[in-house]
């Protein structure tokens, strides 16, 4: 089913139906997991440790500072060299910091040290950025499913938010957050095997020495070429864009037929062999880098750039405010209705195909969003699913606007 056939849930139930797809959606999302659990357990364990939210806070706010350092480079390197290669090393390095963290919590070294690990911590695999990656390939031949993908995505992380951010301040007011920690680490290994297990959908590397993915040939004569919608950044009907072939590496067309007249190699009535047609180089892998810093990309940075701010600033307030009421283990029931939130407008707005331009859509929620801006939830709903559907899906853009 393409995305032209089906509204509603049937636009979901379609992409799940795709082979390989569900997998790899599923292991990026649990690979996401420690996020909270990592997050819950250093704010409620450095507050035990070291008597208050301020530092928790510094430490917390260092942590995300790490990660909006680290992220963009895991993510070029994750484009540069594959995704099972760089995500595993990395993936390797993040249990090993999050063991630390545990270390730090139980032995109560001092406070520099637990700075140390939280800058360790910035480092981590970008499970939702592996999985926009891994949709672009999926819906090379349906590129205008790719809303729905995303609006999928996000419902899936949203839910994730939801289960995470409670039970990670179950398991660190009830049990210890070194709980946490290990819920966190089970999350990981999970996620890594489900997600790097199967790489149909992996995008290829930008480096020939890296492995690829095996990808079977196109040909004119497949399914869904006819009518294809053609997006900017996608592959054109029967050209891989994400797997040019290296000059000799493919046979052409009239090779593989047997054909000279078709490669311009065939004699001429004289009996002379005319010169081969020139071909255009294969675009440079450098194309990337140059259509980064677009301006709406910058404009879009910046919108996240403040959600985010949001985002940190409320978590610390919401534990604050639930253990003076004594209700600390409610504090992520609370987080989680903000995560709803986002949940519910991802699951609409992916359910149709909008009209219009993408810019359009989301000015359409600031009005709505400012006359509620009291009503926090309203905030999540409006900004993040207008901000979330219109990435790019590459791993170093996604890491730009999310670090994960």
């Amino acid at each position: 089913m393409t995305s032209s056939e089906g509204g509603g849930l049937h636009a979901y139930v379609a992409l799940l139906c795709r082979p390989h797809v569900a997998r790899f959606l599923l292991g990026g999302v649990i690979i996401q997991f420690p996020y909270a659990m990592v997050n819950m357990a250093l704010l409620i364990g450095a507050r035990d440790v070291y008597g208050s939210y301020s530092s928790a806070g510094v430490a917390a706010a260092v942590m995300s500072s790490a990660g909006a350092l680290f992220g963009p480079n895991v993510g070029r390197a994750i484009d540069k060299w594959g995704q099972k290669r760089v995500a595993t090393a990395v993936g390797a390095f993040w249990l090993a910091s999050i063991a630390l963290l545990g270390l730090v919590l139980v032995l109560r070294p001092p406070y520099w040290v637990l700075v140390v690990v939280v800058v360790m911590l910035g480092v981590s695999v970008p499970g939702g950025s592996l999985i926009r990656a891994r949709w672009r390939v999926a819906l090379r031949s349906d590129p205008g499913a790719m809303p729905s993908a995303l609006s999928l995505t996000s419902v899936a992380e949203e839910c994730m938010w939801v289960l995470s951010t409670p039970i990670a301040t179950a398991l660190a007011t009830l049990v210890s957050p070194v709980a946490a920690l290990v819920f966190g680490v089970a999350t990981i290994l999970i996620g890594l095997h489900l997600l790097l297990g199967d790489s149909t959908h992996e995008p290829a590397s930008l480096v020939p020495g890296a492995p690829l993915p095996l990808r079977r040939r196109r040909e004119p004569s497949d399914p869904m070429i006819e009518d294809t919608v053609v997006l900017p950044g996608v592959a054109a009907p029967g050209v891989d864009a994400d797997y040019p072939p290296l000059p000799g590496s493919l046979p052409s067309d009239a090779e593989a037929d047997g054909d000279p007249d078709r490669d311009g190699t065939a004699n001429d009535p004289a009996g002379h062999a005319s010169a081969p047609e020139e071909r255009p180089a294969p675009a440079s892998s450098t194309r990337i880098p140059e259509r980064l810093w677009t301006p709406t990309f910058a404009v879009l940075l910046l919108v996240l750039v403040f959600y985010g701010a949001f985002q940190s600033t409320t978590g610390i307030a919401i534990v604050a405010f639930a253990q003076e009421r004594g209700m600390q283990a409610w504090a992520g029931s609370v987080s989680a209705c903000f995560s709803a939130g986002s949940m519910i407008g991802a699951l609409v707005y992916g359910m149709r195909r909008w009209p219009g331009a993408l810019w359009a859509r989301g000015e359409a929620g600031v009005p709505y969003s400012l006359a509620d801006a009291c009503q926090d939830h309203l905030l999540g709903l409006a900004i993040e699913e207008s901000a979330r559907t219109g990435r790019e899906v590459v791993t170093e853009i996604e890491a730009w606007a999310t670090g994960v």
